[in-house]
C-alpha cells in the first residue's frame, strides 16, 4: 500500500531520501501484512489450541499436553481466532481453498492481497460472550475448595490417591486418550497451585483449568465407582462416584458451548469422552449416546478422523495423542451401538487416519522430538524396543474388533438386513462373518491373537492388567461368535436339514457359552473387582445357557453346572465394584429362573432345592437393601429379562418369568 503524503510535504517529495525512505516503509508494511496473515494461519493450526491468554516463553510450540512452564501474558488479538477445522471436500469453504491455492500458485504477488482477505477480518459476533474476557461460562468462577463443598465432597487426599492409582491402572489401560504424566502433573497442581489444599485461599479458576480439573474429577468418580462396592444409605452416591461426576459436569457447563469457550479442544474432547466412559459405567447409557455423538461430531469437524493432510502442520506427539483419542471414540461408539441395539455413528468408509504407534507416553512430550520430524521417520516400535508395556497394542486388537463387529451389527441387525436375499441365519451369511474374525487375526497384535476352538494359551507371566486384557479380548471374539449364531436359536421350523442345521448350532453356541463362562469364573473373587468389563459378557452367556436348556431339557446335565456357576460370580459383583441396580435386578430375575429350572431336577443331580431358594432369597434381600441407583431420571427403566423373552419366549414356561412387581 502506498504511503499517503500531506500536501505540506510536496516540496519533499523529489528529495531522494523521502523517496528511499517512502520504499523502504512500504516495503516493511507489506512485510508486517504478511507475517500478520502467517500468524493467524499459524495460531489456529493446533487442533490441541493454546490458551489465548498465555504463551510459552522457552517453548512456543508446547501443546496442552506437555508440562508449561514460563507462561507469561500477552495481548489478545482483537479479534478471536477461528480454532482451525477440517473442511470436507464438498464444503465450500474447501472449494475456496482450493482456487486460493491456485492462485497462490500460479502468482505468488495474490499472496500478499489475500492476507487481509475477508475471512482474516474482524466481524460482529452473533452471541457476545458471557464475561468479558471473552472465555464465556455458564457461571461465576469460584475456587476449587467452594465447588466440592457444594456438591458435599471432602477431599481426602490418601483416598483420591488410591482412586487415581485404580484408574489409571483399570480404565486408562482400556482406553488410553490421556497422557498420564500430564494427567498426573496436573493431580499434583490440584493440590498445591489450585487452592484445593488450603481452603482460605479464593483462587478463581479460568476455563482451561476448569476441564482439567474437571478431567481429573471425572477419573476419580470413575476410579471410585471401579474399586468401592455398592452400598446404600446417605453415602451411596460418594460410593458411585455420583458427587464427583456432578461437580465436573457443572464445571463443564453448557456441553454444546464448551467448545467455543475452551480454547483447548482435545482438552473438551478428552473429557467428554471420560464422562461416556463413567455414564457407561454406570449404566446411564441414554445420557452416554448423547454425549458420544457430541464429542464424535466435534471430532469429525476438527478432522481427527482423516490422516495427512487433514492434520499437517502438528508435531508428532500431538497427532498420536490425536490418533488415540479417536480410536478411543470408535471403539466407544462400537461397544454402546451393541449394547443398545442402536446404529453406531462413525462409518468406516470415513476414516483413514492410521492407528496410533506403540509408544510409551514419556516418548510423546518428555523427549526432544524436532517440530519437522515426520511421522514416517518416528520410531514405530519404541514402547516394544525399550521394553516398555503400553496399552496401545489393546487399543489396536479393539479397533480391529470393532471393525469386525460394526460387519456383523450391519450385517446381522441393521435396518437392510430382513430385506436382504440372504437371510440373517443363513449359513453362507455366518460362514464370511466367522472368515472374518478368522482374518481378523492375522492384523491383531500378536499376544491378542485369537484362534477359533483354540483354548487359551498359558502364556508367560505378564504384567497383571495385560494378562485381564488378552482374557478380555478372548471373550470378546467368543462373544462376537454368539451374537453371529444367536438369530438361529430363534428359528422354529419342520424342515429337517433346517432342524439339523439348528441342532448343530445349539450345540456350538452352548459350548461357546460355556467358554465364556469359564474363562469369567477363573477369575479370583479378590480380582472382581476390577473385572467389571467381562460383566456384560457373563450375564449374555448365562443368558444362552439357560435358555438353551430350557429349550432343550437334555442340555441340563452338560451346562446346568456352569449356569449355576455364572450366577453365583454374577451375584458376587455388587459385593466387589459398583453394580447399577438395573443390573442388580436382572441378575436377581435371571437367578430366579436358573434356579426355578434346576430345581426341578435337583434330587437326581444332587442340587439341593432348598439351598438354591435360600441363596435366592438372600440374593433378593441383598437386591432390595441396595436399592439406591444413580439413574438417569429421564430413561425408562429397562424391562427385566427382554433378551431371554425374545430369544427363548415360545419355549418359556409361563411361571419361569418373573414380572415387574413380584
Amino acid at each position: 500500500m502506498p504511503l499517503n503524503h500531506s500536501p505540506e510535504n510536496d516540496d519533499y517529495e523529489d528529495s531522494p531520501t523521502t523517496r528511499e525512505l517512502a520504499v523502504r516503509l512500504e516495503n516493511l508494511e507489506q512485510l508486517v501484512h504478511r507475517n500478520i496473515g502467517t500468524l493467524a494461519s499459524n495460531s489456529s493450526i493446533s487442533v490441541h489450541g493454546r490458551d489465548p491468554d498465555t504463551v510459552t516463553a522457552t517453548h512456543p510450540g508446547l501443546r496442552s499436553e506437555g508440562t508449561r512452564t514460563d507462561i507469561t501474558p500477552r495481548r489478545k488479538y482483537s479479534t478471536q481466532v477461528q480454532q482451525r477445522s477440517f473442511s470436507g471436500e464438498t464444503s465450500i469453504q474447501y472449494t475456496l481453498d482450493q482456487v486460493e491455492g491456485h492462485l497462490v500458485n500460479s502468482d505468488h504477488r495474490f499472496e500478499s492481497a489475500i492476507t487481509v482477505s475477508p475471512d482474516r477480518m474482524s466481524t460482529p459476533a452473533l452471541t457476545p460472550p458471557s464475561s468479558p474476557s471473552g472465555e464465556a461460562t455458564s457461571r461465576v468462577a469460584s475456587d476449587l475448595h467452594r465447588l466440592l463443598h457444594r456438591h458435599g465432597i471432602a477431599a481426602d487426599k490418601a483416598e483420591w490417591d488410591r482412586c487415581m492409582h485404580t484408574f489409571c491402572n483399570e480404565i486408562h489401560t482400556m482406553y488410553p486418550l490421556l497422557h498420564l504424566p500430564t494427567l498426573w502433573h496436573r493431580y499434583t497442581e490440584m493440590w498445591t497451585t489450585w487452592s484445593l489444599a488450603d481452603p482460605e485461599r479464593r483462587m478463581p479458576i479460568g476455563r482451561h483449568k476448569q476441564f482439567a480439573m474437571a478431567q481429573l474429577l471425572i477419573c476419580l468418580a470413575t476410579g471410585r465407582c471401579t474399586a468401592s462396592p455398592r452400598i446404600a444409605g446417605a453415602e451411596a452416591r460418594h460410593s458411585a462416584g455420583w458427587s464427583l461426576y456432578r461437580a465436573a459436569a457443572e464445571l463443564v457447563g453448557d456441553i454444546l458451548n464448551c467448545f467455543e469457550e475452551c480454547s483447548d479442544q482435545i482438552l473438551v474432547l478428552q473429557t467428554l469422552a471420560l464422562m461416556v466412559i463413567y455414564l457407561f459405567r454406570l449404566n446411564i447409557i441414554g445420557r452416554a449416546e448423547k454425549l458420544l455423538a457430541i464429542a464424535i461430531s466435534h471430532a469429525h469437524y476438527l478432522g481427527l478422523h482423516r490422516s495427512l493432510p487433514a492434520l499437517d502442520g502438528l508435531k508428532p506427539s500431538d497427532v498420536e495423542i490425536n490418533r488415540r483419542l479417536w480410536w478411543c471414540l470408535y471403539t466407544m461408539d462400537r461397544r454402546l451401538a451393541i449394547d443398545t441395539g442402536r446404529p453406531f455413528l462413525i462409518q468406516d468408509m470415513n476414516v483413514n487416519t492410521p492407528l496410533p504407534q506403540g509408544l510409551d507416553d514419556d516418548c510423546l512430550f518428555y523427549r526432544q522430538v524436532c517440530t519437522n520430524l515426520s511421522l514416517a521417520s518416528t520410531p514405530k516400535t519404541h514402547g516394544r524396543a525399550t521394553g516398555a508395556v503400553t496399552p496401545i497394542p489393546y487399543l489396536a486388537a479393539m479397533v480391529i474388533y470393532s471393525r469386525v463387529l460394526g460387519k456383523v451389527w450391519e450385517g446381522m441387525y441393521g435396518a437392510d438386513s430382513a430385506m436382504q436375499s440372504s437371510p440373517r441365519n443363513s449359513h453362507l451369511r455366518r460362514e464370511h462373518f466367522e472368515h472374518l474374525i478368522s482374518r481378523a487375526q492375522r492384523e491383531v497384535p500378536p499376544e491378542f491373537v485369537y484362534h477359533l476352538g483354540q483354548e487359551e494359551s498359558q502364556s508367560k507371566k505378564t504384567v497383571g492388567w495385560l494378562a485381564k486384557q488378552q482374557k478380555l479380548m478372548r471373550v470378546r471374539w467368543l462373544s462376537l461368535r454368539l451374537l453371529i449364531r444367536r438369530p438361529m436359536l430363534q428359528e422354529t421350523t419342520s424342515s429337517p436339514a433346517i432342524i439339523f442345521t439348528g441342532l448343530e448350532n445349539e450345540r456350538i453356541c452352548a459350548q461357546i457359552a460355556s467358554d465364556v463362562i469359564q474363562d469369567c469364573i477363573e477369575i479370583s473373587e479378590e480380582q472382581t473387582v476390577f473385572t467389571y468389563p467381562f460383566f456384560h459378557y457373563l450375564l449374555s452367556a448365562a443368558i444362552i445357557s439357560i435358555g438353551l436348556i430350557i429349550k432343550k431339557p437334555s442340555c441340563k446335565d452338560a451346562f446346568g453346572d456352569m449356569a449355576l456357576k455364572a450366577i453365583h460370580a454374577l451375584e458376587s459383583y455388587p459385593r466387589k465394584t459398583w453394580i447399577s441396580g438395573k443390573l442388580i435386578r436382572n441378575v436377581s430375575k435371571l437367578g430366579h429362573i436358573v434356579r426355578r429350572v434346576m430345581a426341578d431336577s435337583a434330587p437326581s443331580e444332587g442340587v439341593h432345592s432348598s439351598r438354591l431358594f435360600a441363596n435366592r432369597d438372600c440374593v433378593s434381600r441383598e437386591s432390595a437393601e441396595r436399592s439406591f441407583e444413580c439413574a438417569d431420571r429421564g430413561e425408562s427403566a429397562v424391562q427385566e429379562m427382554q433378551w431371554l423373552e425374545a430369544l427363548f419366549g415360545s419355549y418359556l414356561d409361563s411361571n419361569l418369568i418373573v414380572r415387574s412387581g413380584e
